[in-house]
């Protein structure tokens, strides 16, 4: 909860940090000491991939334009990718067939090894990536509008007190010592002294409500 809290509070570099914390805490298990076979990309994915490799776009810097010339490349890559007729994408296409036969093979012989419980912690992983990906997309298009989650009295106080300690310039260490110790000041308070941001807590969470719900009318419950 305290790290979720925090991307509110920190500058944005921070932010980004616990953002990409968040997607690689979504790992793929470890069953018998190997990872799941991984699909392979389609037969555009592997077109630009063998392109790449061909002229070594990947290892070169930026453009006279400042642009990384793995990005212009990339751009060059996709108009000629759209313009080949159905016959020069025929090898590629093939050679994905190919793969993705071999891949079918592995998946199965892969899961024939597991055991029940392990094939619910698989599957356990795969919702959670689905719903993590499902989510990015949403964000992408600018249409996620989660219903806003409950605030505590806890965060209120994180929120107001680091505030106040922040300054302009902090490094990521010394925001996360500060964190810690506004943490260690919140369990010293007395219940009356967290009552009040306790009181704060329920405004804001009632407020973000009315607002969601003012925004997505046919999320009002009944």
């Amino acid at each position: 909860m305290a790290v979720k809290h925090l991307v509110t509070m920190f500058p944005l570099t921070t932010a980004r940090f616990f953002s990409i914390s968040a997607a690689l805490s979504i790992k793929k298990p470890v069953f018998h000491g190997d990872l799941p076979p991984k699909k392979p990309g389609s037969s555009y994915a592997i077109f630009i991939k063998e392109m790449f490799q061909n002229d070594g776009t990947l290892s070169k810097g930026k453009d006279t334009h400042g642009e990384r010339i793995a990005v212009s490349r990339f751009k060059q890559l996709s108009e000629m990718w759209k313009e080949m007729s159905d016959a020069e994408k025929q090898p590629y296409v093939s050679r994905y067939s190919q793969l993705k036969a071999e891949y079918e093979t592995e998946k199965d012989l892969f899961f024939k090894q597991l055991t029940e419980t392990e094939m619910k912690t698989y599957e356990t992983y795969t919702k959670k990536n689905q719903k993590y990906r499902f989510i990015q997309k949403l964000k992408k298009e600018g249409n996620y509008d989660p219903c806003p989650r409950p605030v505590t009295g806890y965060n209120v106080y994180i929120k107001t007190q680091m505030t106040k300690k922040c300054k302009p310039g902090s490094t990521f260490e010394e925001s996360m010592l500060m964190f810690t110790q506004t943490a260690q000041e919140w369990k010293s308070l007395s219940t009356l002294e967290k009552e009040q941001y306790n009181q704060q807590a329920k405004i804001i969470t009632e407020q973000k409500l009315l607002e969601y719900y003012e925004r997505n009318p046919d999320k009002v419950q009944e």
